[in-house]
């Protein structure tokens, strides 16, 4: 006999204060107004919104999980707050905000871009709740910044500029997010999860101590509510380190997510079998980017926008797609209610859950699409949604969508998206696993995780020998290509290790950039040693690349000049050498090879102008 249940998202259920959210790690440290006295300006009151309309909204959908309420507005550095202008000749800007009768206050900042030097805290204006100092190390490459949340009604944003800045910031704050539900805030964040839990620590747990470095909690941004939700940083057949984070597709479906905002928390846990008393450190990452995802399997693959930096010891989790052999048990890792880490295990075989699924929102998932298990070990509870159910041998089969309830501390089954249904899903790489966690076309069915990925980042300048950058300049390392920003700098993202790589960077256009009768005048004299020439002097000189400068170079940029050749002897406008090998005028330029190790992170290139031996051209041209 088929029997009825109600199925209920285990959801982004919200959170309560305080929390510290980050795009990287912040610096912590006390505002100058708190520690110099500084008196904030009178508060600007924001608009409420239609609290009507919200009690209407909480009755369905929304209200399963909605704890605070966006605020749209338009407050910049010029049309709000106060400037007060320090002794030493830095400055210091303060906006005081208030929402009438809110448990708590946070904010989303657009054109987020803070100047190296500069601090920006948000703050209780009674001192006791404090986020930050960021600084310019958060900047997000999507420029919008989520900070929060602060106690009480009021909240103090407090923006340091020291007097040496080249570039000032400009932000917006965009989004007041109005904290008021007393009870979804009463029971959750922070040691808000029900005491049966099992912290990730415990003795029972031991032996998921790899595993565990691999679950993040989220932070989800919408434009109708915040929400937690648990994932997965998954491993992919190149063992390249791609941040992807498997979660649930239910975390962003039917809301207008805003994913550039979304927090993603690692080692959030207590250090002990024990529940600490006060909130422990994590390391943080904001924005993603959504890669692909399917109502009907409820998975959600998001890559994060930065690289996961290797302190952070992260493990990037192993998966089996293997839909002809169940697991003979199972254990979940989870954010219950945005708590710390937990741990459930089910020491029976899963199941094929047979029949098709309704769920609280209206999404139907078809028969044989979930797997089934019974924890008897721990349980589960909202905000553990997307987080990964590891088989026997510790690979992901499915992410958590909902779960049946006993009472608080038991659940009677939970419902898991199958991790191999989610392969092929519905055929397209957006809407399926395969073309991103198996990018080689190997057609494995199991991958395990790694700690230690194959490749590394490569950041650089490429600039003059005067020292002015180089931009948009391309450069291609193994198969990869990007190009230098307007400050001359280029990051590629997914070079790997220990392998020799063939490097190309070059420069044809503009020939004539730079060259004149001076550069002529420099050679003839260094020839008749009236002077003497830098070596990146001299290899710009070398116009026929011949490995000395003489006469012929004279008469090379001569007839150059005069339009009786189209172009320089190898057609090169621009030659580029490593900078840490410039010196040596016989090392190779524009294709060399070069191997990178762990070690080997940063490496920047010089430009010669072919020609140019005074540096007067163009780095732009």
């Amino acid at each position: 006999m088929n029997r009825k249940y109600a199925f209920y998202y285990l959801f982004i259920t919200f959170c309560c204060l305080p929390i510290v959210l980050f795009s990287q790690d912040s610096k912590g440290g006390i505002p100058l107004s708190i520690s110099e006295k500084i008196v904030a300006p009178d508060p600007f009151v924001v608009p409420q919104p239609d609290w009507a309309r919200i009690r209407e909204e909480d009755k369905g959908f929304l209200g399963s999980f909605r704890f605070a309420v966006p605020i749209v507005t338009d407050l910049t550095l010029q049309n709000a707050g106060k400037w007060h202008d320090l002794p030493n000749g830095d400055r210091l800007w303060q906006c005081r905000l208030r929402s009438n009768d809110a448990l708590g206050l946070a904010l989303s900042l657009d054109n987020f871009e803070l100047p190296k030097g500069a601090k920006l805290y948000l703050f209780s204006p009674d001192g006791s709740s404090v986020q930050g100092a960021y600084d310019a190390e958060n900047n997000p490459k999507s420029g919008r910044f989520f900070i929060g949340f602060v106690k009480g009604q009021e909240a103090i944003l407090e923006y340091f500029e020291p007097k040496n800045v080249v570039k000032k910031a400009n932000f917006t704050i965009k989004t007041i997010y109005h904290a008021y539900n007393q009870i979804m805030l009463g029971m959750l964040d922070f040691g808000h999860s029900v005491s049966c839990h099992i912290n990730i620590n415990c003795p029972t747990a031991s032996a998921w101590q790899t595993q565990k470095q691999g679950v993040v909690r989220i932070l989800c941004v919408t434009q109708q509510g915040l929400g937690w939700c648990s994932g997965a940083l998954v491993n992919n057949t190149k063992n390249d380190g791609k941040p992807y984070i498997l979660s649930a597709y239910h975390c962003a479906d039917g809301l207008t997510p805003d994913y550039s905002q979304w927090i993603f928390y690692f080692n959030y846990e207590s250090p002990t079998c024990g529940s600490p008393s006060s909130e422990p450190i994590s390391r943080t990452i904001q924005g993603c980017t959504n890669r692909a995802g399917a109502r009907e399997t409820d998975f959600l693959l998001l890559e994060l926008d930065y690289r996961i930096a290797l302190d952070v010891n992260a493990r990037y989790l192993g998966w089996n797609r293997d839909s002809t052999t169940l697991p003979t048990s199972t254990v979940m890792i989870h954010h219950p209610q945005g708590d710390i880490k937990k741990y459930a295990r089910d020491s029976r075989a899963a199941t094929v859950y047979a029949n098709a699924v309704s769920w609280s929102n209206g999404a139907v998932s078809p028969a044989r699409s979930h797997l089934r298990v019974s924890f008897d070990e721990g349980l589960v509870e909202p905000g553990a949604s997307g987080a990964p159910l590891f088989d026997q041998s510790g690979r992901i089969v499915g992410q958590l969508h909902g779960a049946v309830m006993t009472d608080s501390c038991h659940v009677n089954f939970a419902l898991n998206g199958w991790f191999a249904k989610a392969w092929d899903g519905n055929g397209t790489p957006s809407t399926r696993l395969k073309d991103w966690l198996d990018p080689l076309s190997t057609g494995v069915k199991t991958l395990d995780g790694t700690s230690a990925p194959t490749t590394t980042v490569v950041t650089g300048t490429i600039k003059t020998w005067w020292g002015d950058a180089m931009p948009n300049q391309k450069i291609v390392i193994g198969n990869d290509s990007t190009t230098t920003t307007t400050s001359g700098v280029y990051t590629s993202n997914y070079v790997p290790l220990n392998t020799p790589l063939s490097i190309k960077v070059q420069r044809t256009a503009n020939m004539s950039n730079g060259i004149d009768a001076v550069d002529m005048l420099l050679i003839r004299r260094y020839l008749l040693g009236i002077r003497t020439l830098r070596t990146e002097q001299l290899l710009a000189a070398d116009v026929d690349i011949s490995g000395e400068v003489d006469a012929v170079d004279i008469l090379r940029l001569q007839r150059f000049l005069l339009g009786i050749t189209p172009t320089l002897p190898d057609g090169m406008s621009w030659h580029f050498y490593p900078e840490s090998t410039i010196q040596n005028p016989n090392t190779p330029v524009d294709i060399f090879e070069v191997t990178f190790n762990a070690a080997t992170l940063n490496f920047n290139f010089i430009g010669i102008k072919t020609g140019d031996v005074d540096g007067s051209a163009d780095p732009n041209q």
